[in-house]
């Protein structure tokens, strides 16, 4: 299991798409998604306690718009920012109304609704306070 500082979550996603050959800018929906999905299954942001809830991933669509985002709450004080990686996806294609799925288990199985694939019209990767 790797760890990484919940400061350094964009870094340290960006260096995991870097070891696929992948990148924010070309990368298809299918990629980016498996790519944030391992990145919740198999990378810990440190000092974060899975029991509270305080490291999840959530899947969500509207109209033209697919995004997975890793919400991240450091433990231990009330006044930490939650803090959010996202990988938003603009596409042309028909999605259904909007929805959303929240995943706070990394070793259950994460399965993403089918239309979150194909090649995006853009993409952008952000990291702030949610």
């Amino acid at each position: 299991m790797a760890w990484f500082r919940i400061s350094f979550a964009e870094k340290a996603f960006l260096r995991l798409l870097a070891a696929r050959g992948l990148s924010v800018e070309t990368m298809t929906v299918d990629e980016g998604v498996t790519a944030m999905i391992d990145f919740y299954t198999q990378h810990r942001a440190q000092h974060t306690r899975l029991d509270d809830d305080g490291d999840g991933l959530l899947v969500q669509w509207s109209p033209g718009r697919l995004d997975v985002a890793r919400q991240m709450i450091r433990s231990g004080s009330d006044d930490s920012p939650v803090m959010q990686l996202s990988l938003t996806f603009t596409v042309n294609a028909a999605l259904p109304a909007a929805g959303s799925e929240w995943h706070f288990d990394p070793t259950a199985s994460i399965v993403v609704p089918r239309f979150f694939t194909g090649s995006p019209v853009s993409t952008i990767l952000t990291y702030e306070a949610a």
